[in-house]
């Protein structure tokens, strides 16, 4: 029996669609070769439309890749070089292959003119897909800004009686000489003060992620004593500054690897290391697994955050995700997106 769940996954995927539009334009072309060339055998009219569209849509592919490496990354003088270097070798290969082959007797100009034609308007067809994408994705993300600022709304009962409390409890451990109890207040607020208020905004400097990360860090320490067998490290390198992200983008990752990586009576290792600069963002966290009865919750972090790299850098981030039951991994690259 016919998976109907797989096969319309199938057909759900953009190859399907470009090889649908190819086989579309080979029957055109078909079509007019046999109705121009009357003396030409279905079977060679049939070879002749597929080797065209063959080589017309190879370097179509080249130049959307072009697109990816060079135009998206506003390295203009390399894509135009490139370019026309495809659409140059190209109507070279097409002129000299049809006229050996099917003894065609257009000559150079008019194979560059027609490369260069199926060129401008495979680009125009992509950039209006590309648009109307966009456009889509930017309505999604705005109406999942809103249901979040209200689902965080609820949830402010009165954040304000909070900081309040929190500072008095503050000034009370700096007059009995507890700088330990202080820190971890002072660091504690500020947690809150960034999840409150400040996932409020598109982007924050990453450097103020990375504070958060070090304070979220210095919170969980005061779960275990130097005594345990636990190594936590935090490795920063690269230039942070200058590079903005989404507020709280990181931070679940590192929630995480603390739920199930740590536990007092056994080894357990965190291992986090962010590397930065003006072009990409690469971040790991590694972990040992001792496995919680809290796992749903997590999962639900996680499925969240995923989902969220999805919506504000699609196809412009990786995330790479590794478990073997006893060391769980994240590899995460933003490659483009982040700049201030």
């Amino acid at each position: 029996m016919i998976n109907t769940k797989t096969l319309k996954n199938f057909f759900a995927t953009r190859w399907v669609y470009h090889l649908t539009f190819w086989w579309i334009i080979t029957l055109f072309i078909f079509f007019i070769v046999r109705s121009t060339f009357h003396d030409k055998s279905p079977l060679l009219s049939l070879c002749f439309s597929v080797n065209l569209i063959a080589l017309i849509a190879t370097p179509v592919y080249i130049h959307f890749y072009l697109l990816e490496i060079f135009f998206n990354r506003k390295r203009y003088t390399i894509y135009s070089i490139m370019v026309l270097l495809t659409v140059v070798t190209f109507s070279y290969i097409d002129y000299i292959y049809f006229f050996r082959v099917y003894e065609v007797k257009n000559n150079y100009f008019q194979w560059f003119a027609d490369v260069l034609f199926v060129f401008i308007i495979t680009t125009a067809i992509k950039f209006i897909k590309n648009g109307f994408t966009q456009k889509i994705m930017m309505q999604e993300i705005t109406s999942r800004q809103l249901r979040m600022e209200l689902d965080l709304l609820k949830s402010q009962i009165n954040p304000h009686f909070l900081f309040n409390t929190l500072n008095n409890l503050f000034s009370m451990a700096i007059e009995k000489n507890d700088t330990t109890l202080a820190k971890s207040l002072s660091n504690l607020s500020n947690l809150m003060r960034y999840s409150i208020y400040d996932i409020k905004e598109n982007t924050v400097p990453l450097t103020k992620e990375v504070d958060q990360i070090q304070r979220f860090i210095e919170l969980q320490k005061l779960r275990f004593d130097e005594k345990d067998d636990i190594h936590v490290a935090f490795n920063i390198s690269g230039n942070l500054e200058n590079i903005n992200i989404p507020p709280m983008l990181l931070i679940p990752f590192i929630e995480n690897a603390f739920k199930h990586g740590i536990s007092v009576s056994q080894c357990s290792n965190v291992e986090i290391d962010l590397f930065a600069n003006i072009s990409s963002v690469d971040f790991s966290v590694t972990n040992t697994i001792h496995r919680s009865e809290n796992a749903g919750s997590s999962r639900i972090g996680l499925i969240n955050v995923k989902r969220r790299l999805e919506l504000l850098y699609p196809d412009k981030h990786t995330l790479r995700i590794e478990d073997d039951g006893k060391i769980y991994s994240i590899q995460l690259k933003i490659i483009s997106g982040i700049e201030s």
